[in-house]
C-alpha cells in the first residue's frame, strides 16, 4: 500500500509503498442500506458513531453538517 514518489500525485501520508500482511477475510456481495442498517440496530446492532439520533429520525453527522437519514424509520425514545 502507499505510493511510490514521483509516480503519481498523492497527499504526504501517503507515501512510501510498503507492504501489508492482510489476513483471509470475506465480504459481502451486495452494499448495506442506511434501511437495512437500521433494521440491523432495532435488533440490538451497535450504532455507528457518525450517525445520532434526532428529534423525529436519525441523521448523519458529516464534516460541515448533519443530514437526516430517509429512512421512514424513527428514532426509539431513548
Amino acid at each position: 500500500m502507499g505510493l511510490e514518489r514521483g509516480k503519481e500525485f498523492g497527499w504526504d501520508n501517503e507515501y512510501q509503498r510498503h507492504g501489508v500482511a492482510v489476513p483471509e477475510f470475506s465480504i459481502a456481495r451486495y452494499k448495506v442500506t442506511n434501511r437495512q442498517y437500521l433494521e440491523y440496530m432495532s435488533e440490538g446492532g451497535s450504532v455507528p458513531f457518525f450517525w445520532s439520533p434526532g428529534e423525529a429520525r436519525w441523521t448523519f453527522r458529516g464534516m460541515f453538517a448533519e443530514y437526516p437519514l430517509n429512512s421512514g424509520r424513527p428514532c426509539p425514545s431513548a
